[in-house]
């Protein structure tokens, strides 16, 4: 009979918080997959509501990646209503890489770039 009780408040909390999704402010964060080879990483970045690529700036460390720009969501109550969210990703990075040679291309929504291993001098 608790687990019922449990089950019953936990799914009245969720339904609660639900009705809230179109108010608060969720920053988005972008999905990500990274593939290494011996001296390069390709890495594939999910970007649906990126409306012009031009707008992200795409920074590169030694050992992260750092995307900034804003996304635009439409409110799914209001369809003419749209909301500008701040992007500020970074993602870690394997091995350093080279700054001035990356490979990259945008698109539907889906961002590819090709990064070379740093050439270490001893």
């Amino acid at each position: 009979m608790q687990a019922e009780e449990t089950q019953s408040l936990e799914s009245e909390d969720h339904q609660f918080w639900s009705e809230f999704d179109d108010i608060l402010i969720k920053p988005p964060v972008p999905k990500t997959k990274l593939f290494q080879e011996n001296k390069e990483i390709t890495c594939y970045v999910s970007l649906p509501d990126v409306q012009a690529v031009n707008d992200m700036t795409i920074d590169v460390y030694d050992h992260y990646l750092q995307i900034t720009g804003e996304v635009t969501r439409k409110n799914t109550n209001e369809s003419d209503m749209e909301k500008h969210h701040p992007l500020n990703q970074k993602i870690a990075l394997p091995f350093p890489v080279e700054r001035d040679k990356i490979g990259g291309r945008y698109h539907e929504g889906l961002l590819v770039l090709r990064l070379y291993r740093l050439n270490q001098k001893d």
